[in-house]
């Protein structure tokens, strides 16, 4: 999915809808979600060892550490996951409130 294709909107609501204080937990859940996801030849490519679950880990969370980098990391949760599987993760978190979540599932729905 190019960023060409994500719908920054979307991708704005949910970045609005999340509390300042639970970009930690979410960061840690993506970077856990993407690290998960990563093909083993990435994973090597990062790390240097295919079973470098940890230190991938570790990587990905310092890169998303900034501020700055909320955006990116629901854009990239939008690549790597896809917009759907990103607002099931972060419902799973239960850290969006219910009026927020209801125009992000709108905006959703309006993709499809």
């Amino acid at each position: 999915m190019s960023t060409a294709s994500i719908n920054m909107e979307l991708v704005d609501d949910i970045v609005m809808a999340i509390p300042d204080g639970a970009w930690d937990l979410v960061k840690e859940k993506f970077v856990e979600v993407f690290v998960d996801n990563m093909p083993a030849e990435i994973l090597r490519q990062l790390t240097g060892d295919v079973e470098g679950f940890s230190k991938a880990e570790t990587i990905l969370a310092e890169y998303y550490e900034a501020d700055t980098q909320r955006i990116e990391l629901i854009v990239d949760a939008f690549k790597i996951l896809g917009p759907d599987q990103t607002v099931y993760t972060l419902d799973l978190l239960g850290i969006v409130p219910e009026e927020k979540e209801d125009t992000i599932e709108a905006d959703l729905k309006a993709l499809t």
